[in-house]
């Protein structure tokens, strides 16, 4: 079986765990967001009495926490998960049959180089969400209810987010420290797509190469998408 083929049946089965993620997602928001509704009549039908205002405003913080976490990340996996199934549906052929690749070593190397996409861009849109979350933590009431009562001085009193900032500052440097990361696997998996989008030329109409770098080009394409030059339409 020819490399083209080897590759793109990883990306199939790639796209098809994508696919899984986001019906899962969705599912675990719904089922979140009916268990922050539900909380606290469950709470209080084990403690078996109703529990005081103060404890219920710190038990609405916590929820409120949970479920904006809960959706802000959820949320930014299933956009992340739909742009990377348009992007791999885009350079696989309509008409392929995936095929068996376990034993392929390539196959594997391409298939840790998703997993490690996979895996570190859901660490930095979780970072980016706890730190938006901890800045909006200084806004809710229990938050200030509980620094009304600290002996800390009052200019941190009056201005919370002074207190929080840091550790929202901390989240997005590590977010950061990851983009580096993101950008060598991106440079490491482009000559595997590369690679599957010519099996893709070779299974549908498209102009030869790109006068340039000699590339193959997309149907319809005026200029190359790998180095920018202008391509001729007169073989059309």
């Amino acid at each position: 079986m020819s490399k083209e083929r080897i590759y793109a049946s990883v990306l199939l089965t790639f796209r098809k765990r994508l696919v899984t993620d986001i019906f899962d997602s969705i599912v675990i928001i719904a089922v979140s967001t009916v268990f922050t509704v539900l909380a606290p009549y469950i709470i209080m039908v084990l403690i078996g009495v109703e529990y005081s205002q103060s404890y219920g405003l710190y038990l609405q913080a916590l929820l409120t926490v949970f479920i904006i976490y809960v959706v802000s990340t959820r949320t930014s996996f299933v956009f992340w998960d739909a742009f990377k199934i348009i992007y791999i549906t885009a350079r696989l052929p309509s008409s392929l049959i995936q095929e068996e690749y376990k034993e392929d070593e390539d196959a594997r190397k391409f298939e840790l180089l998703l997993e490690n996409e996979y895996k570190t861009i859901r660490r930095v849109l979780t970072l980016i969400s706890l730190a938006v979350i901890v800045l909006m933590v200084a806004t809710l009431p229990a938050f200030l209810e509980i620094m009304s009562s600290l002996e800390i001085p009052v200019f941190f009193k009056e201005n919370p987010l002074l207190l929080v900032a840091p550790i929202s500052l901390v989240f997005l440097i590590l977010a950061l420290y990851h983009l580096p990361v993101l950008g060598a696997l991106k440079n490491d998996l482009e000559k595997y797509y590369r690679i599957v989008l010519s099996l893709k030329v070779g299974f549908e109409p498209m102009p030869p190469v790109c006068p340039v770098c000699k590339e193959r080009v997309p149907e319809g394409a005026f200029y190359c998408p790998f180095c920018g030059a202008a391509v001729s339409r007169s073989e059309d």
